[in-house]
C-alpha cells in the first residue's frame, strides 16, 4: 500500500515538473502603460528570460497589458500587434524582438499580392491519428491564426509571401513550419507527443519476516 502511494506521488511531481517547464512565462506584475523597454528590463530582472533588440525600435512603445496575470508570450503579441515589429523565440527563454517581414518582400518580380488558401491537417506523428484542437499560427502574420477540427482539419487564408507558421497541441511538441504562399496550398503536418525520462527511482525496504 505505502509503495502505491510513493509511486503515485512520484509520478504526480514528475507530472507537474514537466508541466512548468513547457508553460509560457506568467507575469504577475501590472505592467500596462509602462514604457515598453522599462518592462522587458523589469522582467528580466526578475525572471528566467533574456531580450534581444535595438533600442530605437522599440523606445517610443508603451506596455499593453490586458489581464493580471498574462502570459508573457501574450503580453508580447499584444504589445507589438499594431506595430511594424514581431518576435521569435529563440532557444530556451530567449526572446529576438525585430522588425515584422513584409510579405512583399519576398515577392519575385512578376508576382502580385493575392490570398490563397493554407490548409492541411494537424495529425498524430505516432499514431497518424488527427489531432483535433491544435492552434495554427503565422507566426509573422499576426492576424492569422485558427484551430484544427474534430478530424484535424485546418484552413486558414493569407496573402502570397513568405510565412512561419507554428502548429501547437496540449502534449506534443511544437512544430515550425516554413512555407511560400503563391498558390493555395494543402500540406499536413505531424506532431510528436513530448517526452520527460525520469531518472530511475529505486525503492527498498525491510523484508516484513525479519523483524518477527
Amino acid at each position: 500500500m505505502k509503495l502505491s502511494y510513493l509511486c503515485f506521488l512520484l509520478s504526480c511531481v514528475a507530472s507537474l515538473s514537466f508541466a512548468q517547464q513547457n508553460d509560457d512565462i506568467l507575469i504577475k506584475e501590472d505592467f500596462n502603460a509602462q514604457e515598453f523597454t522599462s518592462t522587458l528590463q523589469s522582467i528580466q530582472e526578475n525572471y528566467d528570460v533574456q531580450f534581444f533588440y535595438d533600442a530605437a525600435w522599440v523606445d517610443s512603445l508603451s506596455t499593453i497589458q490586458t489581464a493580471v496575470p498574462l502570459s508573457l508570450d501574450s503580453l508580447l503579441t499584444r504589445t507589438l500587434q499594431e506595430t511594424p515589429f514581431t518576435f521569435s523565440k529563440l532557444y530556451g527563454n530567449y526572446y529576438y524582438i525585430h522588425p515584422a517581414p513584409n510579405p512583399s518582400d519576398n515577392l519575385e518580380d512578376g508576382e502580385t499580392i493575392s490570398t490563397y488558401t493554407f490548409s492541411g491537417r494537424v495529425l498524430d506523428g505516432q499514431l497518424n491519428d488527427p489531432i483535433p484542437g491544435a492552434n495554427i499560427m503565422a507566426i509573422n502574420n499576426a492576424n492569422s491564426a485558427t484551430v484544427s477540427s474534430g478530424n484535424g482539419y485546418f484552413s486558414m487564408e493569407l496573402p502570397t509571401g513568405v510565412y512561419s507558421i507554428q502548429f501547437k497541441s496540449v502534449g506534443m511538441v511544437t512544430e515550425t513550419r516554413t512555407i511560400r504562399l503563391f498558390d493555395d496550398l494543402i500540406l499536413d503536418t505531424y506532431l510528436f507527443e513530448s517526452v520527460t525520462e525520469l531518472d530511475e527511482v529505486v525503492i527498498s525496504g525491510a523484508n516484513p519476516t525479519d523483524n518477527l
